[in-house]
């Protein structure tokens, strides 16, 4: 291995060990700031090694084509001491940033799904249900009415139900309509009277 290969891999370990140091905080801090991660601890404390594992050793291949030298785990230590001493508060401030900014926007959207949508719909359910409410009181209230319109005439088919004891001249009072219609010249029910009179009794 030549000199320049060895410094080579000396400054790609350094860079791993800053990439590590960045990778493992920014994890801690999504640990601690999202309570459901904490359950899956374990699994990806394992995650994490195996993926720094597989990280180190492909940029080790590329490097020197994957030997193996002291140097090496120098610059992956020296790279991870640079990170904590250097850069590990500034990428802590900067996940729990970025973290609050997402939840904001998660928020933000929310609550205009809330206002734009749901309100919106809601709303509109309620003057259904108001509507309806209005055209169920208006129909019943002139239910009511044409009812109380109509009692004298029921009344009076009663009386005239009972007076006849349930047997009703139809033809009779037919003729007895058309008559009325003579009597008082009332020529503009005549013909419609006679015209419902023959319909009825002469088919």
């Amino acid at each position: 291995m030549t000199l320049a290969t060895q410094a080579i891999t000396l400054a790609v370990m350094l860079a791993c060990g800053l990439a590590m140091g960045t990778v493992f905080d920014a994890y801690r801090v999504l640990t601690w700031q999202l309570p459901f991660l904490r359950k899956l601890l374990p699994v990806l404390d394992l995650l994490y090694w195996a993926g720094v594992t597989v990280f180190v050793f492909r940029a080790l291949y590329g490097s020197n084509e994957g030997q193996l030298r002291s140097f090496v785990f120098i610059g992956l230590a020296a790279g991870v001491l640079l990170y904590y001493f250097l850069f590990s508060k500034p990428v802590v401030w900067l996940v729990r940033k970025g973290l609050d900014g997402v939840r904001w926007t998660i928020r933000l959207v929310r609550r205009l799904f809330e206002v734009l949508v749901i309100k919106p719909v809601l709303l509109l359910y309620k003057l259904v249900l108001v509507i309806l409410g209005i055209a169920a009181s208006v129909s019943i209230f002139l239910l009511k009415v044409v009812l109380q319109l109509l009692y004298p005439i029921r009344m009076l088919g009663r009386f005239l139900w009972r007076l006849t004891g349930g047997r009703v001249n139809w033809r009779g009072f037919a003729d007895w309509l058309l008559k009325v219609t003579r009597v008082y010249k009332l020529a503009r029910f005549r013909e419609p009277m006679k015209k419902i009179w023959n319909k009825l009794f002469h088919r």
